[in-house]
């Protein structure tokens, strides 16, 4: 398909998928999560039926109900959704009510690596902010994807909701892309640092980056190094750092003369999402637990224990703040509610 085409391809999705939120919804959106979680288990083996098929053409790993399960239910934790009141206060003396209310922040693009789980919590995560979703990435897990998807737009018909609240658009070519997203109101880029600088240079909107599986390890002593080499072999994205002074001899390690410049390196250059240290001196691990910038570090342990999103339900939705008369109640439908951003 030629450059021109596929933008309007692109751009007819993108209309289809702003246009699907409807602001009066009425259902519990937390009822959504459950129902993904309920249709998920029931079809488990036909999910792993479209799995198997990218497995066998190397384009995927095999995914994990376990997994799955566990980002459900960090999903339905979630105290607040779409249309729900988190501050309600009256003042007599001026006979009004004020209050902040949940609600959507409209189109958002996700542009990632294609990864099944990032996609199910990005696209949970959504639904509950009452968000339309655009998913944007190469064909990687595109046959697993395309079925967490197709799951997702018949729980949303089965609800009288719009199901082209959740599409996805599959290129390499984020330049292009990024230029004609001037009407979508967040992105979203989950990947490593070469990823980020590009969204980040072209996108035209506001826009929030995660470094979702990609690790540092700074290695301080060789105590563990069996440890290491295991961590190694799982095809993690995995940048590693150790000092000069060990003797290690790998074109993939960088060097570094010691912890001050390996903390230094990571500051500047790495993904904040989670990083390790491999050390027996304490004093080093607590100047590493200190310094590191990063939404995860670990001491002797690996960077892949808890595997998390870095981007938090409240960055998905908007807080305003409403002012009515004393006579109205603040349940998002009035349509005498004064709100101010």
């Amino acid at each position: 398909m030629k450059k021109g085409e596929y933008l309007v391809e692109f751009n007819n999705i993108l209309l289809n998928t702003m246009n699907s939120i409807d602001l009066d919804i009425k259902i519990k959106l937390h009822n959504l999560i459950s129902s993904f979680k309920e249709e998920i288990n029931n079809n488990f083996n036909l999910l792993l039926e479209a799995n198997k098929i990218d497995i066998e053409n190397k384009n995927g790993f095999q995914i994990n109900l376990e997994t799955i399960n566990n980002i459900c239910d960090l999903v339905l934790k979630e105290t607040y959704s779409y249309g729900d009141v988190t501050l309600s206060q009256r003042n007599e003396q001026l006979n009004i009510t004020y209050g902040k209310q949940i609600t959507n922040i409209g189109t958002v693009c996700t542009i990632f690596n294609g990864n099944t789980y990032i996609l199910i919590e990005m696209l949970l995560r959504n639904l509950l902010s009452n968000n339309a979703n655009i998913f944007i990435y190469n064909n990687y897990m595109y046959g697993t994807n395309t079925y967490i998807i197709e799951i997702t737009k018949e729980i949303l018909r089965k609800n009288n909701l719009n199901p082209d609240m959740i599409n996805q658009f599959i290129t390499e070519d984020y330049q292009s892309i990024l230029k004609n997203t001037t009407s979508i109101d967040l992105v979203v880029c989950i990947g490593n640092k070469e990823l980020q600088s590009i969204v980040l240079e072209q996108s035209k909107t506001k826009t929030l980056i995660s470094g979702y599986e990609n690790f540092e390890i700074y290695i301080d002593s060789l105590e563990h190094i069996e440890f290491l080499e295991h961590i190694m072999s799982q095809g993690l994205n995995i940048t590693l750092y150790a000092k000069e002074s060990l003797g290690v001899i790998n074109e993939e390690i960088i060097l570094v003369l010691d912890e001050d410049e390996a903390i230094s390196m990571i500051n500047n250059t790495g993904s904040k999402y989670s990083t390790s240290i491999f050390t027996e001196d304490t004093e080093i691990a607590s100047k590493f637990l200190k310094e590191i910038k990063s939404n995860q570090v670990l001491v002797n342990t690996s960077p892949t224990i808890e595997r998390f999103l870095d981007i938090k339900q409240s960055d998905l939705y908007l807080e305003k703040t409403i002012i009515y008369p004393v006579s109205n109640k603040l349940d998002g439908t009035n349509t005498q509610i004064k709100i101010e951003q």
